[in-house]
């Protein structure tokens, strides 16, 4: 299928499906999502931290709950510890990729279903290779369009159009839109 491509060839629906597939995966897998899925861990874990001891006092029920009298610590040293957010939680890698694999097929079928543009370069070009695969280019209407109307398109609406028979987006929910087909909307991790 990459062949066909270079070769400036269509490729066929089924081959689209697992080129988004792939794309897919090479979105996800590369250092700047573990990145982010740290970063969210270490956040996530904090809040619950600041929200399970949110006085001294809560921190000496818990010390007393416990039991345990030979701590090197007094409440409000814990206290200050989780306020002042003076440690780092690391999350396990396993983690990570199970988030790449669960994420992976809703990323492809959001690739699946928005128009593709693929670019090719003068043959005479060099290729520098990326971190980001691919970009998303949302039009100037659809997050003005969410704004206004606080809802997203359900892409899992579908209409035909044209005589390529491509599919496309519909926006509105358990109806079909005479209206152009719209995108479904970025996603904020694209970078």
């Amino acid at each position: 299928m990459i062949q066909k491509l270079e070769a400036r060839e269509p490729i066929e629906p089924e081959e689209r499906v697992h080129l988004a597939m792939f794309i897919a995966l090479l979105f996800n897998r590369v250092p700047k999502f573990e990145r982010e899925i740290e970063q969210i861990t270490d956040a996530a874990g904090k809040a619950l931290m600041k929200e399970m001891f949110p006085t001294i006092e809560a921190v000496e029920h818990h010390f007393r709950r416990e039991g345990d009298e030979a701590r090197s610590f007094s409440a409000k040293e814990y206290f200050d510890f989780i306020h002042k957010e003076q440690y780092t939680i690391e999350g396990n890698r396993n983690i990570t990729i199970q988030t790449m694999l669960e994420d992976t097929p809703e990323m492809s079928r959001t690739l699946g279903y928005m128009d593709w543009m693929i670019v090719h370069a003068d043959d005479r070009s060099s290729f520098i290779t990326t971190d980001s695969p691919f970009g998303f280019i949302v039009p100037e209407e659809i997050p003005l369009q969410q704004q206004k109307k606080k809802e997203v398109p359900d892409a899992r609406l579908l209409q035909r159009s044209g005589r390529e028979k491509q599919l496309h987006p519909v926006a509105g929910r358990g109806r079909e839109s005479p209206a152009a087909p719209a995108r479904p909307p970025s996603r904020s991790r694209v970078g």
